[in-house]
């Protein structure tokens, strides 16, 4: 006989709601890559973005490192990301994140990082007391106003970043880049919106739905066995 005699209806159905509650909520979910989306006009795309801890001394609290980033951009592959080539602050009374990094030529700049709460202010003037005070004013968004450099199939690149929550509302703006002679050159700019999409649970709930029906057939099949029994 096997048996679980303390083992309810009730329960079982307690005990398969937690089985959906758990999958919904498992840290593996958590894990996943960060999902964006990206477009305006003729221009669009999307990527998963890695994202992991931020070890870079001088990025702002709250920043995560974007390492790697899979997607497409106008139909074509987006493979990566720039490296970073940390140049530190072009003036000495610039304050800017450790990662700051320049792409010259054509002068784009750009640091590869997350914010999953919204980026703060991430360009300030340095007040000969010491004080800074923001020498662009706009913060929030996903990414910061430098924001990430992502690497195409076909050899180019597209600078995405935050303009932050202007006057406007919450935007973006991208450069995408493009080679001539061996030498970066800007061939075309914008202003687009861009989203992280919220996670789909419903695969979730089908998932534990599905485990809660198994469970369910296996516990009747040992209670009809332990009946002919």
């Amino acid at each position: 006989m096997n048996v679980y005699p303390g083992l309810s209806k009730r329960g079982g159905w307690w005990l398969g709601g937690a089985l959906v509650a758990g999958l919904m909520l498992a840290p593996g979910v958590q894990a996943e890559p960060v999902h964006i989306a990206f477009g305006g006009g003729a221009n669009s795309g999307w990527a998963n973005l890695v994202v992991g801890p931020d070890t870079v001394a001088g990025d702002p609290a709250g920043a995560q490192a974007i390492t790697s980033a899979k997607g497409a951009f106008n139909g074509v592959a987006i493979t990566g990301v720039q490296p970073l080539s940390p140049s530190g602050a072009m003036f000495p009374t610039e304050a800017l994140p450790g990662s700051f990094s320049f792409l010259l030529p054509p002068g784009a700049s750009y640091d590869n990082l997350f914010y999953a709460n919204g980026s703060p202010l991430v360009c300030l003037n340095i007040n000969p007391d010491g004080t800074t005070t923001p020498a662009y004013p706009f913060s929030g968004g996903f990414l910061d106003i430098f924001g990430v450099m992502f690497t195409l199939d076909n050899g180019d690149l597209v600078d995405l970043w935050s303009n932050g929550v202007t006057p406007g509302g919450l935007n973006y703006g991208f450069s995408l880049l493009t080679q001539v002679d061996g030498a970066y050159v800007v061939g075309s700019t914008g202003t687009i919106t861009a989203s992280v999409p919220e996670p789909d649970y419903l695969w979730l709930l089908g998932a534990g739905l599905v485990g809660l029906f198994a469970w369910r057939r296996v516990r009747e099949t040992r209670v009809q066995g332990s009946k002919v029994a």
